[in-house]
């Protein structure tokens, strides 16, 4: 069952209530899926209108900037996956709620998070959260970890989430590393400002080498302490086909050599890599990056770059590209 109000501003409070009258009509729910999308109305007595839900296999809930949403919602929402057992996948919107996510994700009992073993598709939106402590990171690092021998697609959004530490970092990566059974990988780190180059190239040496990885999506958009991105030795496995890297606005990134290691893996067939605006890149390094690329074309099915704003180069140099 799937209720969606993408534009919610104009629903009002009897709009929901005529919703949940129906849904209560349900005897039995496998799956059910919520979206929401700044509505006034949203409240713990909506989102949660039944607790039997025992027999849920998929539970989606987007509650983006819904203002009644607080740390009471977390904790209905801790009694749900509580009595879910059998929950194979999870997908949690809260953006643009960073004045209840800390609290709220922090309430969440790991004895709750124990029963999550079965989740093979795992989501988890916390775009614009301006304060994630500690205990907060952890949980959603404990998911991972307890879903870690199911888990098959992992979906992190933490753009804007500028309080992200190297601390944190390390929990989440140990956790994602884990994971052996991912074969779809999609991370956004976007505007987080504490990433260090040191960090970002453990993160894609680390989870690049995932046995089972076939997409593998990253963003670390305007993370502007990566500069060399240097991996040593990569491994990556033969199962990767789909390669997204987005490294835009990264002002202080000036070396291409690991992206232009990535371009020899054999199995990729499609490849996005945005390098917008990082003005520290050379003619030297775009002309070999470029001619790899074009080496390697005849195998792909599809292939995009994006190298807009390239403010450093002459505009003769550009043409010579």
């Amino acid at each position: 069952l799937e209720i969606k109000f993408p534009d919610s501003e104009e629903l009002v409070e009897d709009d929901l209530e005529d919703v949940m009258a129906v849904l209560k009509r349900f005897k039995r729910l496998c799956h059910l899926h919520l979206y929401f999308s700044n509505c006034k109305w949203v409240s713990n007595d909506t989102l949660f209108y039944r607790r039997d839900l025992k027999d849920l296999k998929s539970l989606t809930l987007s509650v983006y900037g819904c203002s009644n949403v607080d740390e009471d919602t977390f904790k209905m929402l801790d009694k749900i996956l509580n009595k879910s057992p059998n929950l194979q996948q999870l997908e949690l919107y809260f953006g643009s709620l960073s004045n209840v996510l800390d609290k709220g994700l922090s309430s969440i009992s790991d004895s709750t998070l124990s029963q999550l073993k079965n989740l093979e598709k795992l989501m988890l939106w916390f775009d614009d959260a301006e304060a994630l402590s500690d205990s907060a990171v952890t949980k959603i690092a404990y998911i991972i970890f307890t879903a870690r021998e199911k888990l098959k697609h992992l979906n992190l959004n933490f753009f804007r989430c500028r309080s992200l530490t190297k601390t944190h970092f390390g929990y989440l990566l140990n956790s994602i590393k884990n994971a052996k059974e991912l074969s779809y990988l999609q991370v956004d780190f976007g505007y987080c400002a504490q990433i260090s180059d040191p960090m970002a190239a453990q993160f894609l040496k680390e989870t690049l080498e995932l046995p089972k990885i076939e997409t593998y999506c990253i963003s670390f958009e305007d993370c502007n302490q990566i500069s060399t991105l240097q991996i040593d030795s990569l491994l990556p496995h033969s199962h990767l086909k789909n390669l997204n890297l987005n490294f835009s606005n990264c002002s202080r990134l000036g070396n291409l050599r690991t992206i232009i290691d990535l371009l020899n893996i054999k199995s990729i067939e499609n490849i996005l890599i945005v390098l917008d605006k990082c003005e520290k890149i050379s003619l030297d390094d775009l002309k070999a990056f470029l001619s790899k690329l074009k080496e390697k074309m005849p195998s792909f099915k599809s292939a995009q770059i994006h190298l807009k704003e390239l403010d450093n180069l002459t505009t003769e140099e550009k043409q010579k590209l």
